[in-house]
């Protein structure tokens, strides 16, 4: 009766040995006890059917027909119900309450058979039949990473399966490890937190926040929002070709991958950048309130209403182009590169205000004609959001830009220039180190951080007493035991050395007392340049770190593995014969071709 009940359902063939699973059985059971005694006569039939068939069994094996006996043998097997005990981890069994946070809650749901599969295969812990989830733990129909990760296996039980169990288990891990994907962003709990950040450079959290800004896109069966949103990011991210995206994303082709990046450009314009970049998404009040640092407010601004924005132009690099006149166009005179500008434009804070452009890459479209360019024409309605007595701060790029900005109504800071001095004097390299602070949020700190570095490794020498060491030379004063000094190598010219001298007492507790430069901007007493910082961060940091010479993959060890031509060349030893020594060889050849040959003939 079962059999005919399970074939109608399901419109597949069933026979009497095929196995079922535990909600095919409850659905028979509800059905057969609706229907009463309606299909009493089926039970009765099928009950003489079975009895016949035993008895022609046993008359068969009886006449010694070899092929119903391996028929018998194949039937007993399939009947034998051995059991196999296994020791798994379980959760706790209450029917009412959530396996992930244990609260009751009338709104908890069953899990699905491929949900506890899941769990099983991923955390090793046994899920049973009525264990319930909430719905908050639930995403696309499965558990989410966070979720997954709560679920604790606090019990240890004996479970017994029999040989069909084992065989239906067996078949859901095979299917699940035929779908199984190098990462799928549709499936919450298969990438963690830092696996998003290293694809897509987002977090899980703020990858959220983009997939659900994009309501104009829309999804398909093959591909979803998540799947989409994450192969921009990475394509943004990584900068892969299309074809290495089509292959870890299981796209077949790379054309695909194209339509579908500029599907998400589309969509992200005009769903998501309006909402976070633009003068329009951010009032002047806010700005004020939570995105003016007190240091420009007192370096730079005379009242509570001047607003401090940082313009700088950034570049992306481009691969280069088919296209003749868009490759002359966005090739670099200066970075040798092919690339495009966007102009950035943020506040002191780091916040990003707009993003303009992007702009052409050739010399014609300089930060100046941008930001003159943008000024004019009122881009992005800047103009409007900006008021007179606004502090700009701009670099030494924009030199040509700002009588427009001061006409305007601005007001423009900018380091100072040396107009033919060889060093600024202490009120001008102090104003030009007022603005540098001010102009951006890396410089402000941690540029001089990583520019020590490079110092203090040009400066190290291997140590005269032993080769495997290295040392760092600073010089002492004979008269003043309080001073130290250093000479760097510049970093511009092989022909020009600064030195830095530093005095310090170390009986205070703020033991430096004054520094000095030679370099251009070593005299300022706002902060300092970046070579007393090197010696500041040797000194006090760096002798207390792991010996860089100790690293293999070091750049002074990577010096080593490389040669230099200049020390096998012929031109330092003899000027004057490097035209004539191919001559020379091939004349001395003649010659001693000749004499072999009257040799011969003597």
């Amino acid at each position: 009766m079962e059999v005919f009940f399970l074939s109608a359902r399901s419109l597949k063939r069933v026979h009497n040995d095929d196995p079922g699973c535990f909600d095919c059985r409850m659905k028979y059971l509800n059905w057969l006890k609706k229907v009463d005694e309606d299909f009493d006569h089926l039970k009765e039939r099928d009950v003489n059917q079975d009895e016949n068939s035993d008895n022609a069994m046993e008359t068969d094996v009886d006449g010694g027909n070899k092929s119903d006996k391996c028929s018998v043998t194949e039937q007993h097997v399939k009947g034998d119900t051995s059991e196999i005990a296994i020791r798994v981890p379980r959760c706790t069994k209450p029917h009412r309450s959530c396996i992930v946070c244990e609260l009751s809650d009338e709104t908890c749901k069953v899990l699905s058979k491929q949900q506890r599969t899941l769990i099983f295969v991923k955390r090793g812990i046994f899920i049973s039949e009525d264990a319930r989830c909430c719905p908050s733990h639930i995403y696309n129909k499965q558990l989410n990473f966070d979720s997954l990760c709560q679920i604790r296996g606090t019990h240890f039980d004996k479970l017994v399966f029999d040989a069909n169990r084992l065989e239906e288990i067996i078949a859901d891990f095979r299917l699940i490890v035929d779908n199984l994907k190098t990462f799928d962003f549709d499936d919450p709990y298969s990438l963690s937190d830092m696996d998003y950040y290293n694809i897509t450079g987002l977090h899980k959290d703020e990858f959220d926040i983009v997939v659900d800004s994009v309501v104009s896109m829309r999804e398909s069966r093959i591909r979803s929002k998540r799947t989409t949103t994450a192969l921009f990011c990475a394509k943004m991210r990584l900068g892969l070709s299309n074809s290495v995206l089509s292959t870890m994303f299981h796209i077949k082709d790379d054309k695909v991958v194209s339509r579908i990046i500029h599907q998400v450009t589309e969509a992200l314009m005009k769903n998501f950048v309006p909402k976070h970049t633009g003068f329009r998404h951010v009032s002047r009040q806010t700005v004020l309130e939570q995105h003016q640092t007190l240091k420009a407010n007192m370096l730079l601004t005379s009242n509570n209403q001047q607003v401090v924005v940082v313009m700088d132009g950034t570049y992306l690099y481009l691969q280069k182009s088919a296209n003749n006149e868009l490759q002359r166009r966005n090739y670099s005179t200066h970075k040798h590169r092919h690339l495009i500008k966007p102009m950035i434009i943020t506040t002191r804070s780091g916040y990003i205000l707009s993003v303009l452009g992007p702009f052409f890459g050739d010399y014609k479209n300089n930060d100046a004609n941008i930001i003159t360019h943008c000024l004019l024409t009122n881009e992005d309605d800047m103009l409007n959001w900006l008021q007179d007595d606004d502090i700009i701060i701009l670099d030494r790029g924009f030199r040509d830009a700002a009588p427009t900005m001061r006409t305007l109504g601005f007001h423009v800071q900018m380091p100072r220039f040396l107009n033919g001095k060889k060093q600024f004097t202490t009120e001008e390299a102090n104003q030009s180190r007022l603005v540098t602070a001010n102009r951006w949020v890396v410089e402000s700190g941690t540029y001089q951080i990583r520019m020590a570095k490079s110092y203090i490794l040009e400066h190290i020498t291997t140590s005269i007493l032993n080769d495997d060491d290295l040392e760092f030379i600073v010089a002492l004063c004979p008269k003043q035991s309080d001073l130290v000094r250093v000479r760097f190598q510049s970093r511009h010219s092989n022909n020009k050395c600064h030195t830095a001298t530093v005095q310090f007492d170390e009986t205070v507790i703020n033991p430096i007392v004054g520094y000095y430069c030679t370099c251009i901007s070593g005299s300022r007493e706002v902060g300092c340049c970046s070579h007393v910082a090197a010696v500041l961060w040797h000194r006090g940091v760096q002798r207390a770190a792991i010996n860089p010479a100790t690293d293999p993959l070091s750049a002074v060890n990577s010096m080593q593995s490389v040669h230099n031509s200049i020390y096998h060349t012929f031109a330092d030893e003899e000027p004057d014969d490097d035209n004539h020594i191919r001559y020379s060889l091939y004349s001395n050849d003649l010659d001693d071709t000749s004499t072999r040959t009257h040799s011969d003939d003597e």
